[in-house]
């Protein structure tokens, strides 16, 4: 009888040790599992705020890009603008000069027709001067120092003759031509600068 209880003993002894081990086992296969489903659950995480993060890169990066390619192409229409506007002034006071002369070299009365050309003549002027008045407002805004001084003084010179031919002052045109030249190329070297155009127009 007391072998039989000795044996119950070791065999209750032997099945708590190995219940034991196994449940310990288990138990540490569980842990694993929750501790790996934890890390990649934080992996996930931390993986979907990197793709976040490399999103909001990208898109501040490609609206910078947009902004700098935008201003760009505002600043290429503005002195495009700008040169067919100064070439237009000097077209107009051109043709106050050549009506200047007429009357200068008329011998006779003028014909009728010819008030009118003036009237039409100084029309297009003053056009001219608030479109390059228009366009210096621009080239403010978008330019360098460089072209807006360049281009007030062309301004101030051609409005400046305008003035003084409509006062009948022949010699006016004729003195300050050189200038006048002079500041219109310089706004055409300027405008290539700007835009990044390397080398001057042969004079």
């Amino acid at each position: 009888m007391q072998t039989a209880l000795i044996l119950i003993g070791l065999f209750l002894n032997t099945t708590i040790v190995g219940v034991g081990i196994y449940l310990s086992s288990y138990l540490k296969k569980k842990a694993q599992n929750l501790a790996t489903r934890e890390e990649f659950k934080e992996l996930q995480k931390q993986t979907a705020e990197l793709t976040r993060t490399t999103a909001q890169i990208e898109a501040e990066i490609s609206g910078t890009q947009w902004d700098r390619q935008k201003r760009w192409e505002l600043k290429r229409e503005v002195l495009f603008e700008l040169t067919k506007r100064v070439a237009a002034a000097f077209v107009a006071l051109k043709n106050l000069q050549t009506l200047l002369q007429l009357k200068l070299q008329s011998s006779s009365v003028l014909p009728p027709a010819w008030e009118q050309d003036r009237i039409d003549g100084n029309e297009k002027w003053f056009q001219a001067k608030q479109a390059l008045d228009e366009s210096r407002l621009f080239v403010g805004v978008t330019c360098g120092e460089s072209i807006r001084s360049t281009l007030d003084r062309y301004i101030w010179v051609t409005t400046s003759v305008a003035a003084k031919i409509n006062s009948d002052n022949g010699d006016i045109y004729s003195q300050t031509l050189p200038e006048i030249r002079d500041l219109s190329w310089g706004i055409q070297d300027a405008v290539r600068e700007e835009l990044g155009i390397s080398g001057s127009e042969q004079r």
